[in-house]
């Protein structure tokens, strides 16, 4: 993901609010799971070249100074097999 997720926020279903957020580089892939407990999305990428994830929070605001990386994966790639891709784009 290159460049920015817009994030809409709502209140009774009306937009309260909109804001650009800037989130994660090229060759980045972006996800958008439900990662705290507000059921709401959360940004999230998945970059392979570190294996390294990437997020922020809706109940942070979507603030950077409340980032969470977690290194989970494998860089391992010889002959057919790749090392590891997210189950889920």
């Amino acid at each position: 993901m290159e460049g920015a997720a817009r994030v809409a926020g709502s209140s009774a279903g009306a937009r309260a609010s909109q804001q650009q957020v800037q989130w994660g580089g090229q060759g980045d892939t972006p996800l958008m799971p439900v990662l705290d407990t507000d059921g709401l999305a959360d940004l999230a990428v998945w970059r392979p070249g570190s294996t390294t994830w990437f997020w922020l929070t809706s109940g942070s605001g979507y603030s950077p100074g409340a980032a969470g990386t977690r290194q989970w994966g494998s860089t391992f790639n010889t002959g057919r097999y790749r090392g590891d891709i997210p189950a889920v784009k």
